[in-house]
């Protein structure tokens, strides 16, 4: 999705919208700081100042931090509204905040807000949202499902069977709906933003089936609470844009046929120190006391990976750069020295003449380093 399509459909999510901005008017009073972290087009420092803040640090790294500055002047909020066109974990305040916006999804926030609160939030200061609940429930759907399925079945007289294990172990975006759920949801746990320290998550659910049908797998969502009685989901029936609240589909490797009063037992985890890095879900469907099913699946398995990239997984692996490494770390040794672009370009052409063999690549590419490692 383009640059201005994303911030197009945040701004078009009105009942999300409408949802921070009811949230921003019971957190801040007329004298508070706010720290809004990505605030992209910069809607929620607008809010915040029509709650009546005092100064907002209105934190974007990118481009469209442009179009944040512009909207800040054109309503009028410029002289209170600080844009920081940094990395948020790089930004020094004079001061300590009062409220926290964050609303970049669950696994940037676990990365951010804890190091963002024990910095620069008050001890009586709040974040928006507050908690975040991960929500899971077993699924019965034929049309989720077919990204298994499609590898399962011959294409122009050839098999491609290779594609459906990465295929089951792989999660997809996709909106829930409650015709599909084979059992109420559960909670599998709340992130609380205020206390969180850790972005692993392991959690154990127990489902009983209501209704007669086929465990494909199995339906995630989020619900967010902004503030007491203030909350937006992801969950069944929502139809906000998946870019802006996702939720998502978990298959099983072997779809199971259940029954009303069938039990599903699932085991949910995360990788240690990215939310989304891995995920994990195993479990067994029992009926009375007779197993009839199993499954255990993780997204590590959903790209396939070749002997060379299973050895540079293990820790005792010693790795080398390769030419484009060496590249990469010309440009930065040339930045520390003060060079100008033309100069970090022209020895990267000379030094790497079989990957830069005309002026646009190596433009392009130091581009790419500079914008990430350098300011």
């Amino acid at each position: 999705m383009k640059l201005l399509e994303f911030h197009q459909a945040l701004l078009e999510d009105h009942q999300g919208q409408h949802a921070f901005e009811r949230a921003l008017r019971h957190h801040v009073k007329p004298d508070s700081v706010v720290l809004d972290v990505g605030t992209g087009t910069g809607i929620h420092s607008l809010f915040a100042c029509r709650a009546g803040a005092e100064r907002v640090y209105a934190v974007e790294l990118g481009p469209i931090a442009e179009v944040a500055a512009e909207v800040f002047r054109a309503n009028g909020v410029g002289e209170r509204v600080t844009l920081l066109r940094q990395d948020a974990l790089d930004i020094e305040l004079a001061e300590q905040v009062d409220v926290l916006i964050h609303h970049q999804g669950v696994k940037v926030a676990l990365d951010l807000v804890p190091v963002l609160r024990q910095r620069w939030l008050k001890k009586t200061g709040a974040t928006v949202p507050e908690t975040s609940a991960v929500m899971a429930a077993p699924a019965e759907s034929e049309s989720a499902f077919r990204h298994v399925q499609f590898w399962q079945e011959q294409r122009y007289g050839f098999t491609f069977s290779a594609g459906e294990k990465p295929a089951a172990n792989s999660s997809i975006a996709r909106h829930v709906f409650n015709d599909e759920l084979l059992s109420p949801p559960a909670t599998l746990a709340i992130v609380d933003y205020l206390g969180t320290e850790s972005s692993r998550m392991v959690a154990d659910a127990a489902f009983e089936v209501t209704r007669r049908g086929t465990l494909h797998g199995f339906s995630f969502w989020y619900c967010h609470q902004l503030a007491p009685g203030i909350t937006v989901c992801s969950g069944p029936e929502s139809r906000r844009n998946l870019h802006v609240w996702p939720s998502y589909f978990a298959p099983i490797a072997a779809p199971v046929a259940v029954n009303s009063g069938d039990r599903v037992k699932l085991k949910f985890q995360t990788a240690p120190g990215d939310w989304y890095a891995a995920w994990a879900w195993s479990g067994e469907v029992w009926r009375g006391e007779q197993q009839i099913g199993s499954f255990a699946q993780s997204t590590m398995f959903e790209e396939p990976l070749s002997p060379q990239a299973l050895r540079q997984r293990i820790p005792g692996h010693v790795p080398e750069l390769n030419s484009r490494g060496e590249a990469a770390r010309l440009v930065l040794e040339h930045c520390s020295q003060s060079q100008p672009l033309a100069s970090i370009e022209a020895a990267l052409k000379a030094r790497f003449p079989q990957l830069f063999s005309h002026d646009g690549q190596a433009q392009v590419f130091v581009s790419r380093v500079l914008q990430q490692y350098s300011k």
